[in-house]
């Protein structure tokens, strides 16, 4: 009995799938912790603050410079089984992909000339050093859609875990041979572990460039019907989030404190990963469903609640041990931070369903309010409370958040039976 039912959940697809994909999630976050510990060894508090600010930028700017392109060939992709087309299509989102970097760079690299904070706080030829290389941001969120699309959770898994690995294993060269690194450098292998991943994913994928044109025109027409409403509405909502960090960094003398956010975002993060897992391995399998599995979202919603309760016990003397005491301060901001992780992560699940059903537009409304509360709450808190602030914005829009798009997703059930 036993033996036939592990058997039923090896041979199931969906079972195997997200065991996958849980376990490199839960590897790559034990490196990303591996990278923080040495990443705070090899770099003051100052410059730990600097890596944070900056790789806060290019998160934002993975929003800002999609122009809804990924979500129109992720949803395009989840729709057929045509290998053929399939890598015809991700021919185009590369292109695309490149195009659209050449336009973030050089904006990004205007906008950091013209803001006085890159120079006050020394910054400025490390970020426009690096620029080139930071469009691998904008490239993480095409692969992550194209792949989850495609259900190809597997690539999906290395993407995730293997430039962590490749980066953890250089960060601890640099930590053993004791030399003297600077903020640049680190950047630069940063940056470069990705390039040498999603290489190897793209040969893998081996995109044909037949139908170019054609299947260029067939994305824009419904990108615009389709992604860029998405697109709008995370500019205010995933946009804004990002955004946080940013102002964090504007609003303080230093960036320390962006430091302290970082790493209490960083041990929040399980709280959202895990219900990203799940509904990226159904995603596809959402598309000929008319409604989420009631069991699968009460086991998702006791496992989240669990680990909260786990990472609310174990901070001190985990963030003590692994960063050092120095970096206390991020336990206050934990509470909030996990609270508002939670409430993402489970309206993210129910966003993912609504995604793969083409409700475009009430998902760009939903991040529309999102954002707006947002931006509205954003300036006072962390103006008054600092980091304190940022996490208090976490914890308020992660409620205005999951209250949209519940809402939304009944009405999205009441329309479908009505047809």
């Amino acid at each position: 009995m036993n033996n036939q039912f592990i058997k039923q959940l090896i041979n199931n697809k969906f079972t195997t799938q997200s065991i996958v994909l849980l376990l490199s999630t839960v590897l790559s976050m034990i490196f990303t912790i591996g990278v923080n510990y040495l990443l705070t060894r090899i770099l003051d508090p100052v410059q730990y603050g600097n890596y944070s600010y900056i790789i806060n930028i290019f998160i934002l700017a993975q929003t800002l410079f999609n122009f809804g392109y990924f979500y129109t060939i992720c949803r395009l992709i989840s729709l057929i089984d045509d290998r053929k087309i399939i890598r015809e299509y991700y021919c185009v989102g590369l292109i695309i992909w490149l195009l659209l970097s050449i336009v973030m760079c050089v904006l990004l690299g205007i906008y950091s000339l013209t803001i006085d904070d890159f120079r006050d706080k020394q910054i400025l030829n490390i970020f426009l050093a690096i620029l080139p290389l930071g469009s691998v941001y904008l490239f993480t969120q095409f692969n992550e859609s194209v792949l989850q699309g495609d259900n190809r959770i597997n690539l999906l898994s290395v993407s995730r875990l293997l430039p962590r690995i490749i980066f953890f294993l250089c960060l601890l060269f640099i930590y053993l041979s004791k030399k003297n690194i600077n903020l640049l450098f680190v950047l630069i292998v940063y940056f470069c572990t990705y390039i040498i991943v999603y290489v190897y994913i793209v040969r893998k994928i081996r995109p044909s460039f037949s139908n170019l044109r054609k299947n260029f025109e067939k994305i824009k027409d419904i990108n615009k019907v389709y992604g860029f409403p998405i697109y709008i509405g995370s500019l205010f909502a995933v946009g804004t989030g990002s955004f946080v960090g940013i102002a964090l960094g504007l609003l303080s003398e230093d960036n320390i404190t962006v430091g302290f956010y970082n790493i209490a975002q960083q041990i929040s993060i399980p709280l959202s990963m895990i219900p990203n897992i799940i509904s990226t391995v159904l995603y596809k399998r959402y598309v000929s469903t008319s409604r989420i599995n009631s069991k699968i979202l009460l086991i998702l919603l006791s496992l989240c609640i669990a680990i909260f309760i786990c990472i609310l016990l174990f901070a001190k003397p985990f963030i003590s041990l692994v960063f050092g005491e120095e970096y206390l301060t991020a336990i206050p901001l934990l509470k909030y931070m996990c609270f508002g992780a939670l409430s993402y992560g489970i309206a993210d699940f129910f966003n993912k369903y609504l995604l793969s059903k083409g409700f475009g537009v009430q998902l760009r409304n939903v991040s529309i309010i999102v954002g707006i509360i947002m931006l509205l709450i954003a300036y006072p808190l962390i103006y008054y409370w600092g980091c304190y602030g940022a996490a208090y914005i976490k914890a308020v829009t992660g409620i205005v958040y999951i209250i949209s798009i519940v809402f939304t997703y009944k009405k999205s059930i009441k329309f479908s039976n009505a047809d």
